[in-house]
């Protein structure tokens, strides 16, 4: 019974922590590519 509730706990702990590193990546990409973009326009 303990075990399934902390096998549950740890497939929401996973699936919050890929969500948030999902969108960690894609904030740091967008950052990139915005970056990216005033480097070129600068230029």
């Amino acid at each position: 019974m303990i075990k399934s509730i902390l096998g549950s706990m740890d497939v929401v702990t996973y699936y919050r922590g890929s969500i948030w590193y999902r969108s960690l990546e894609y904030t740091r990409l967008t950052i990139k590519s915005y970056y990216h973009q005033v480097r070129l326009t600068t230029k």
